[in-house]
């Protein structure tokens, strides 16, 4: 049933990611209920292993309590998670335009600050990390213009010869932000925030060869129009969990654009 968390839980711009341990993760945003803004300070992460019952694994990462190199605690915005060579990666950004990675021996931390994640410019929020079958990791973020490149074996700097601006764009492919890639049957599907419905109520998917495009631009996967008076953002991502294929996203409440909840629908990919 939607939304799949408590009424009292509000956790936007879902990254699912099945770990090896065999459970679901959710990773996202948190949004404060009541709050008059978007996300809050912590991230907090929920899994399953029956898609229907969901533990609640409390607070893995806390800007008000971890140190970070600018020494000051900062809105968290959607972030995204990676495991690699035994070690969980925990892609953050904040409001003010930074990004962030910290590290944890466990999918459901404590998520310990690694450093920030560089280069950083104006446009750094929303970031998403994917390990191909070469072992390379490709980092990915943008708001409008999706840009992307090979992270280095710190898996905190983007090797700056291979970055590419424009992956996606908002004139070409409705892109607004929140890009979130697979790798299914051999090619590579980015699922994004989309807005040429005049509202970011949508989220759709494009298709690709290689994780740095280029990309052919598919179609609308879910859109929350009429869910909410107050709807306004989406932001999700594609993930199969025991042989099914699911997108994840999120919806708006309580008539309001900051009451997000996680929601998630079975899809099919041919």
């Amino acid at each position: 049933m939607n939304p799949i968390l408590n009424s009292n839980v509000y956790i936007p711009d879902v990254e699912a990611h099945t770990m090896p341990d065999g459970r679901l993760y959710i990773y996202g945003s948190h949004d404060i209920t009541g709050d008059t803004e978007f996300c809050s300070t912590n991230y907090v992460v929920y899994s399953t292993d029956d898609m229907i019952h969901w533990k609640n694994h409390g607070v893995i990462f806390n800007s008000t309590e971890d140190k970070y190199e600018f020494n000051t605690c900062l809105t968290l915005g959607a972030p995204d998670c990676l495991y690699k060579d035994g070690k969980y990666y925990l892609y953050y950004c904040t409001y003010g335009n930074g990004m962030g990675v910290a590290v944890s021996n466990y999918p459901y931390g404590p998520f310990i600050q690694l450093g920030m994640v560089h280069p950083a410019d104006g446009d750094s929020i929303d970031p998403a990390a994917f390990l191909d079958d070469d072992g390379k990791v490709y980092y990915f973020w943008g708001q409008f213009n999706l840009k992307g490149g090979v992270l280095n074996d710190d898996m905190r700097t983007v090797d700056r010869k291979t970055i590419k601006q424009n992956i996606l764009s908002e004139h070409e492919h409705g892109f607004h932000e929140g890009a979130s890639i697979r790798k299914i049957n051999g090619k590579y599907y980015l699922l994004y925030t989309n807005i040429s419905r005049g509202k970011a109520t949508s989220l759709a998917y494009a298709v690709a060869d290689n994780p740095l495009g280029p990309y052919t631009k598919g179609g609308i996967v879910i859109d929350n129009v009429g869910c909410d008076p107050k709807t306004w953002n989406n932001h999700g991502s594609i993930e199969c969990f025991n042989e099914q294929y699911y997108v994840f996203y999120h919806r708006s409440s309580e008539n309001s654009i900051y009451s997000r909840r996680a929601c998630v629908e079975k899809i099919e990919i041919f």
